[in-house]
C-alpha cells in the first residue's frame, strides 16, 4: 500500500511542503522538496529523505519486539539552517538526531530501541 499526502502553505520562508509515505520492508524513498519528508516504515526499510538544505539515509530495524533506525543526517545548504531527524514511536514517544550544522556536516545517528513494528522519521531543517 502506498499513500502520499500533500500540503503546501506559506510561512516567513517561503512555501512548505511535507510529503507521507507508507512503505513495505525492503523499499526505499528518495524524496525532494522544501520543508519536511515524513516517512513512515516497517522493519527492514531503507529510506533516503532530501529536502532543500539537507539530506539524510536511514535502516529500519527490529529485534523480535522493538524497532529503531541507524544511519545519517546531513545539511546540504549554506543557508544558517540545521538539519536534524525527528523519530516518533509507536508508543508515542519522540527522539531527536542531533542537529547537523554548518553546510557540508554529517551526523551519524543510532536512535533508540522501542517495542513496535512501525516507526514514523522526519527530516527537518530549521
Amino acid at each position: 500500500m502506498f499513500r502520499r499526502s500533500r500540503r503546501t502553505g506559506l510561512g516567513r520562508s517561503g512555501a512548505r511542503l511535507t510529503l507521507a509515505a507508507g512503505l513495505v520492508a525492503g523499499s526505499s524513498l528518495v524524496l525532494a522538496g522544501t520543508g519536511q519528508a515524513a516517512p513512515t516504515a516497517g522493519c527492514g526499510a531503507y529510506l533516503h529523505p532530501i529536502v532543500s538544505g539537507g539530506e539524510a539515509a536511514w535502516n529500519v530495524n527490529c529485534t523480535s519486539t522493538n524497532i529503531y533506525a541507524s544511519g545519517w543526517v546531513k545539511d546540504t545548504r549554506a543557508d544558517g539552517k540545521c538539519a536534524a531527524v525527528r523519530f516518533d514511536y509507536p508508543d508515542g514517544s519522540t527522539w531527536w538526531t542531533a542537529r547537523a550544522c554548518p553546510s557540508g556536516t554529517q551526523v551519524n545517528f543510532s536512535s533508540p530501541s522501542k517495542p513496535g513494528r512501525i516507526l514514523d522519521g522526519y527530516l527537518t531543517v530549521t
